[in-house]
């Protein structure tokens, strides 16, 4: 059926232009369909629980995705059923954008809302089109297949970049916490099954080191870089550290043949959610990964290591902010500026006993109540 979809991808567009929409049927997808994660996922998990009268639909486009809980529907994009409920269905949830589901089945007559996978601190959207043809094929995409109804922003500080991305006006910016942030609270007792799993011992501080893609993982520099950290392992042994690289998903490819060290290893292909394993972390290493908006919100320590912010700016992705001013701002935040450093900040790091401050407002978190309550609420109160 792919491919007879993608035939007939105008036809189906009229189609379900003037097809009637059941306000009770939301459909959820993420990662273009390949994934069961993020902000589409935490929503996704709430919204059963919260509001059983409505059909909540998990869309996936990977046959072999195995991770998706019995207990909730889930479809086949581009089986009979899974295109019907697309057809039918009045809500539509991404954290990409639309071809996290069939896009063509998509219209301005659905609600759509952009729950996107961070807090942009990079180009995005519109924005990071390099071409004028790819932004005026972005143009026409905004104005039909990814018209969003709602945007979730936690700050004021991001409205424009999103306005700007994916062409929205105010109205369209719904102030929200993201929903994945709350599996940053998660139990003691749930921590400590996820260190168990980590093998990490009872004495060991967990220190997770999650860089963001290069070049979207293509001839990227960065598993050569973190090769570089090798030499430390014993360092971080000796200090009880385990030290644990989470690629991110366009760089696993990068990372299958390295090999795990004792206090230096790399997560690939986990089960764990991977706010769970931020929540029952004792400190963060990134470099311009937006994670760190949402790690600020546990006011536990973040190592921000920008080896290649020059070249990265140059050659990878233009920026909305100056970066210096975003990791001056951000709490509880040193900037490492060599691999000496970094390890010094870490075994510092492993010394201290961290005070939970609960969860704390910034100029980049607004708002930090349970989001999913109030994006439901706001998707309610849009199709009554």
């Amino acid at each position: 059926m792919r491919y007879v979809v993608a035939l007939f991808s105008p036809i189906i567009f009229l189609i379900s232009f003037f097809f009637k929409k059941n306000d009770r049927i939301w459909v959820y997808g993420a990662w273009y369909g390949k994934l069961y994660k993020d902000n589409s996922k935490a929503l996704f998990e709430e919204a059963n629980k919260l509001s059983p009268e409505i059909t909540h639909v998990w869309i996936y486009k990977d046959r072999n995705l195995k991770n998706i809980p019995k207990k909730y529907k889930s479809l086949y994009a581009y089986s009979l059923e899974g295109f019907l409920v697309q057809l039918r269905a009045k809500v539509f949830i991404c954290t990409l954008n639309t071809s996290d589901f069939i896009p063509f089945l998509v219209t301005p007559r659905n609600t759509i809302i952009q729950l996107w996978h961070g807090s942009p601190l990079k180009n995005i959207g519109i924005d990071s089109r390099k071409t004028k043809i790819r932004k005026f094929a972005d143009r026409i995409r905004f104005a039909t297949l990814d018209n969003y109804t709602y945007c979730i922003s936690p700050a004021k500080f991001f409205d424009e970049s999103f306005k700007s991305a994916f062409l929205l006006k105010q109205g369209n910016i719904l102030r929200a916490s993201l929903p994945r942030n709350r599996s940053l609270f998660i139990s003691d007792e749930r921590k400590h099954e996820i260190k168990n799993m980590l093998a990490v011992k009872k004495n060991e501080k967990l220190i997770l080191y999650l860089p963001t893609h290069r070049n979207n993982g293509n001839k990227s520099i960065l598993s050569n870089e973190v090769k570089k950290l090798h030499k430390y392992d014993n360092i971080f042994l000796n200090n009880q550290i385990k030290f644990i690289v989470k690629p991110h998903f366009y760089e696993l490819k990068n990372f299958e043949s390295h090999k795990d060290l004792q206090a230096i290893k790399v997560l690939l292909n986990t089960t764990i959610d991977l706010y769970e394993l931020l929540a029952s972390s004792d400190a963060l290493v990134t470099d311009y990964s937006s994670v760190f908006f949402d790690y600020e919100l546990l006011s536990k320590p973040i190592l921000i290591f920008p080896f290649d912010l020059n070249a990265y700016m140059k050659y990878d992705r233009n920026m909305y902010f100056d970066p210096k001013y975003i990791f001056k701002n951000l709490k509880n935040t040193t900037v490492v500026k060599s691999e000496e450093m970094l390890i010094d900040y870490c075994i510092k790091i492993s010394k201290e006993i961290h005070v939970n401050k609960g969860r704390i407002t910034s100029i980049f978190n607004e708002d930090v109540s349970d989001g999913s309550v109030k994006i439901i609420n706001a998707i309610k109160n849009r199709i009554n």
